[in-house]
């Protein structure tokens, strides 16, 4: 384990046997498409400029967002909108206690 990660991972091995890591790379956007029964909408959240989230609160209160466009489905990739409604029935399925 490089000495970088060693920090911490004894801690982290009390409480389990295996620690799985990944690279994190900063997303630029985040992708939501509405599929009640087949597609219906689709939104591009871009995520604050230099943060890793689309809104960056801030210690006085305030906050900044990264913006938004809602797209007709036409105008999304085809491959954001296959993605979605491969998996919406997946999610659709669990009930709100399954992910408590």
């Amino acid at each position: 384990m490089p000495a970088r990660y060693e920090f911490g991972a004894d801690e982290l091995f009390e409480k389990t046997d295996l620690l799985l890591a990944q690279t994190f790379l900063l997303p630029t956007e985040l992708w939501r498409v509405g599929v009640p029964a087949e597609p219906l909408f689709v939104c591009q959240y871009r995520m604050t400029r230099g943060h890793w989230q689309i809104v960056k609160h801030r210690a006085d209160g305030s906050a900044r967002e990264g913006g938004f466009r809602t797209l007709e489905l036409e105008q999304a990739s085809p491959e954001i909108v296959a993605i979605a409604a491969r998996v919406s029935p997946t999610l659709r399925d669990r009930s709100f206690e399954d992910c408590r």
